[in-house]
């Protein structure tokens, strides 16, 4: 029995040196602060993000654009990602986001509700999206002031 859970807890250890995502849970402040002046961080900003290790899937990724001040519904529009839409192309108007207290809501015209509290690596991030579950939903190398509407996506897609 002890060469079980000594076998077990070594396998564990090694896991969690080997796949730092084990090792650290980004959703709850290990290795991140929790970003609670979302205004600051998303009013009027383009958020690229994607499921993690999804960044190259254009279903799996998304450049929206913050418009307005997130108190009280403001608008999400989306750069084009590729592939189903096409990329540079441009949607004004996709659903909503709001602040709630520590958490932004977004709802989407066409896809429900979601709702996120946001962590970051110190410094200048990456940004987790965090679900209620404390799991990540998606994650944001970028955040950067809005583009012109005819610039070419600053996502890289």
């Amino acid at each position: 029995m002890l060469k079980r859970s000594l076998a077990s807890l070594t396998a564990a250890l090694l896991a969690a040196v080997l796949n730092p995502v084990l090792a650290d849970n980004r959703c709850t402040g290990t290795g991140t602060t929790q970003n609670t002046d979302l205004g600051t961080l998303l009013a009027g900003k383009l958020v690229c993000a994607y499921k993690e290790g999804q960044k190259t899937n254009p279903n799996a990724r998304w450049s929206e654009m913050h418009t307005g001040t997130g108190v009280g519904a403001s608008t999400l529009g989306e750069h084009g990602r590729g592939t189903t839409d096409t990329a540079g192309s441009y949607d004004a108007n996709i659903g909503t986001w709001q602040i709630s207290g520590n958490t932004v809501v977004y709802n989407y015209t066409d896809d429900g509700s979601y709702t996120y509290e946001i962590w970051e690596a110190p410094g200048t991030g990456p940004w987790y999206f965090c679900d209620a579950s404390d799991n990540v939903a998606a994650i944001s190398d970028t955040i950067i002031a809005i583009p012109p509407t005819t610039a070419t996506n600053p996502c890289g897609y």
